[in-house]
């Protein structure tokens, strides 16, 4: 409640969009391919909160000191111990009970990751949540 939500993309993304947009409810904006890259970063500079895959948008965000959410593969290469954002302002989230070196996603051709969708949307969800209220007291007492 009392949170304004914008997805975002570059060009050629507005198909994942839409189907993001379908599915998210009322208050909801899109800004797919519509902010250069320095109305990106002004944008996430003033944004409470970023969530977003593994991407330079991710970092970026933490670069201009908003806090990130994360999703990460646990494939050594691919992992948050290697790729994650360099901030002390960030939740990560990687499958659980599943091998670290599992292959069955790599190479696949749907691009479509079993292994995250262990990840469930509730306790991400609460994550934005406690990150979103810890925000909220620290501006009320700062």
């Amino acid at each position: 409640p009392g949170v304004r939500v914008l997805v975002t993309g570059g060009r050629g993304e507005e198909e994942l969009v839409g189907k993001v947009m379908s599915v998210a409810g009322e208050g909801v904006a899109s800004l797919v391919d519509r902010l250069d890259l320095r109305s990106f970063a002004a944008l996430l500079q003033r944004a409470s909160l970023f969530i977003a895959n593994s991407t330079g948008p991710l970092h970026m965000a933490a670069a201009v000191g908003t806090p990130v959410i994360g999703f990460y593969p646990q494939i050594t290469p691919l992992s948050a111990a290697r790729w994650g954002p360099y901030t002390n302002q960030r939740t990560i989230f990687s499958p659980t009970g599943k091998p670290v070196e599992c292959t069955d996603c790599v190479g696949a051709d749907d691009a479509l990751c079993s292994c995250m969708d262990t990840i469930g949307v509730e306790e991400v969800f609460e994550a934005a949540r406690t990150t979103l209220s810890r925000q909220m007291l620290a501006a009320a007492h700062g």
